[in-house]
């Protein structure tokens, strides 16, 4: 019964992959827009800094605008930086126990906190790039080491694990319900009475499990068979 829930969510998470996929590829440029706005409006990268978004033979550039020089300072793929996010989406989709409503709120909480994360994300690499260029100074020698550590662990962080949290938090009772259902039905099954009509236990008869010979037992047979060939 357990195999029959993980092979039924392994179904529905390749089903939905697939579809955020191809959706993906059409809408990351606007998504990337929103969370580089968000950035810009939250943290007020323009003051004195500002991060623009632009669109160069299919990478993405942050820049520091001082009058009319530019800085390239932070490079990154406009499809797969954020491509966690199709993970992110397909596990909330094929999480087993919940109806298509509960799932449908429960994957805009986790947007929401994913997009956050992706905001951050951006703040922390724009800057931690700026202090390492020199065209930030910061206000000690810890805050520069702080932004250099965020900007190494949330990169780390937000290839597949961050996704994997998200969902876990989100979904772990479910999943602890699914579970226990599944090895419920299981118990059900082995203790309801054989079919073969043998009036026994489906547990004791044709579902219960052959034990496989021992190891003495094994070798003694090996050794028997042997004997009885060299006596021929």
């Amino acid at each position: 019964m357990k195999n029959n829930l993980l092979m039924r969510f392994l179904g529905w998470f390749s089903i939905g992959f697939v579809a955020l996929v191809a959706l993906w590829f059409m809408l990351a440029p606007y998504y990337n827009q929103v969370v580089f706005f968000s950035a810009n409006a939250v943290f007020h990268l323009d003051d004195p800094l500002i991060a623009e978004v632009d669109q160069e033979q299919g990478v993405w550039l942050a820049y520091q605008v001082n009058g009319s020089q530019r800085y390239p300072v932070f490079e990154f793929d406009k499809y797969g930086t954020f491509f966690n996010i199709v993970l992110l989406l397909g596990l909330m989709l094929a999480a087993p126990g919940l109806t298509w409503l509960q799932k449908s709120w429960r994957s805009g909480v986790a947007l929401l906190v994913l997009a956050s994360l992706h905001t951050i994300f951006v703040v922390v690499q724009i800057k931690a790039q700026f202090i390492n260029a020199g065209l930030m100074i910061p206000g000690s020698a810890e805050e520069a080491y702080a932004f250099n550590w965020l900007a190494v662990l949330m990169g780390t962080l937000g290839e597949q694990l961050l996704p994997l949290m998200i969902v876990g938090l989100l979904t772990w009772k479910t999943w602890l319900s699914a579970f226990q259902q599944a090895a419920t039905q299981a118990r059900k099954v082995q203790d309801a009475t054989c079919t073969c009509g043998s009036g026994k236990k489906f547990k004791h008869c044709c579902g219960k499990e052959k034990q496989p010979a021992s190891l003495p037992l094994a070798i003694a047979n090996i050794l028997k068979r042997g004997s009885l060939k060299s006596g021929h």
